[in-house]
């Protein structure tokens, strides 16, 4: 005769990882909220990056979020530009931090693009600041700078106060110790630390309010637990489409593209249901990637 024990262990096993799962990945049950599209560096897909005329794109897109970078020139300025050099967007190689803002006027950003973008100039922080304010746009504003600059992080947070857009500015950064500044400078403001992967016990991190993650590198277990401890999780940069209802049921919050109409339009066709759809989902993104 077989031992009651045979069937019992198994059985015991089976409800004890069914509790331990429906308890820890309870919250696949609840419906998602619709991230919102935040246009890294503008809508640079169709204009200039990081320049007027990409953040004015994103905002007759009705875009709640747009993502800069910022330098300082050599007299104090604060700029908008992805790289220490305005090389790669003017074809002069000129360093930032040791050139001055009139100098780098005199240079076209734009010309190799497109559309009428000849007379394309480096923008301030000042200007983008302004235009966000003006069409009711949030911003992430991400701290690059050099070693050698004087105030860089007393500076940007002067222009952002002065624009009257201290509420509605994200400040992120992947250095932590611009961050850990920004937060002794100011910690009522909202800042994000930047990473490509997280590792650890990234939710305890006390100088950042939220986290922008690498989009492979999202997980929904990662962004609940950020969510149990009050922080969002923005995600960098997505770019296709099949991935977007993979974030969703992640539950990120914001989702960041250089193609903002082609993820607002993948939003618009994604499934937000919760329980066995959402589960679903997930399980068919882990199996799509399994041999990547």
């Amino acid at each position: 005769m077989i031992s009651i024990a045979f069937f019992a262990i198994p059985i015991a096993l089976l409800i004890g990882v069914t509790v331990f799962v429906a308890t820890r990945y309870s919250f696949l049950a609840e419906e998602c909220n619709r991230p919102l599209v935040c246009a890294h560096r503008g809508d640079n897909v169709n204009a200039p990056e990081n320049t007027l005329p990409a953040f004015e794109l994103a905002a007759s897109e009705n875009l709640r979020w747009i993502e800069l970078d910022v330098y300082q020139t050599s007299d104090g300025v604060i700029v908008c530009n992805h790289d220490s050099t305005i090389k790669r967007t003017s074809g002069v190689n000129l360093a930032i931090h040791d050139t001055t803002y009139e100098e780098l006027l005199k240079h076209e950003l734009g010309d190799w693009m497109p559309g009428d973008y000849d007379h394309v100039k480096i923008t301030t922080l000042k200007e983008a600041l302004r235009l966000a304010k003006q069409n009711n746009m949030n911003v992430q504003v991400e701290l690059k700078g050099h070693k050698d600059d004087v105030n860089y992080e007393e500076n940007v947070l002067k222009v952002i106060n002065e624009a009257g857009m201290h509420d509605n500015v994200m400040i992120i950064a992947q250095d932590a110790s611009r961050l850990r500044r920004i937060y002794e400078f100011d910690p009522g403001i909202t800042k994000g630390y930047c990473m490509f992967i997280a590792i650890g016990n990234v939710e305890d991190i006390y100088y950042t309010d939220n986290i922008t993650i690498e989009e492979t590198n999202v997980t929904p277990e990662l962004v609940s637990r950020l969510h149990a401890q009050g922080k969002k999780v923005f995600c960098w940069t997505v770019d296709l489409d099949d991935t977007v209802q993979y974030l969703v049921n992640c539950g990120v919050a914001v989702i960041e593209t250089d193609n903002p109409m082609l993820i607002s339009n993948a939003l618009e066709k994604a499934d937000y249901s919760g329980g066995f759809p959402r589960i679903f989902h997930i399980l068919m993104h882990i199996i799509a990637n399994m041999d990547k």
